[in-house]
């Protein structure tokens, strides 16, 4: 019997399986998203620093739901984001049309949708704020985590060269 990883990335990194010839690969999925995530956090501050934003800061309005202060509806979006997000892209991906970028934005897109279509479950007093913001930065975390995601699927498919 073999013996038991030493650490759980090295566990998920074991968890790479083969799909109807695409790799899945749980770890890469979740280094997607927590740079998807940054970069939905960085896209947040710079609207709201340029005054773009129309509507409250989303954290803002997560924090309201979750009865939390703003810095830990923070700490709640990159988890979230990083490792159920990243993974769950990762399982998907094969399943979705195109590139890895028009994976991830189909995947935000229906992240978007998801989130829309649960808010009356969770509030039944609170209406989903449909706005062009919102949409946007779902398409951005995914274009962001497809991007990502593909080009460590790719990198680790390439043969190495021993130089």
């Amino acid at each position: 019997m073999g013996a038991l990883p030493k650490s759980g990335f090295q566990a998920l990194t074991r968890a790479s399986r083969e799909f109807s010839g695409r790799m899945i690969n749980i770890a890469k999925g979740i280094i997607s998203g927590l740079a998807a995530s940054a970069a939905v956090a960085g896209a947040v501050f710079l609207a709201a620093a340029v005054d773009l934003m129309n509507v409250a800061d989303p954290m803002q309005a997560v924090s309201g739901v979750t009865m939390t202060p703003v810095g830990l509806s923070w700490v709640l979006h990159f988890g979230f984001g990083t490792f159920i997000c990243g993974a769950l892209f990762a399982l998907l991906s094969p399943f979705l049309p195109g590139p890895f970028w028009i994976k991830g934005a189909v995947f935000g897109a229906l992240a978007w949708l998801l989130i829309i279509a649960s808010i009356p479950a969770v509030d039944h007093v609170a209406t989903p704020q449909i706005n062009l913001g919102s949409i946007l930065l779902h398409l951005l975390f995914g274009a962001v985590a497809g991007l990502i995601y593909g080009n460590l699927v790719e990198e680790s498919r390439r043969p190495r060269s021993r130089a």
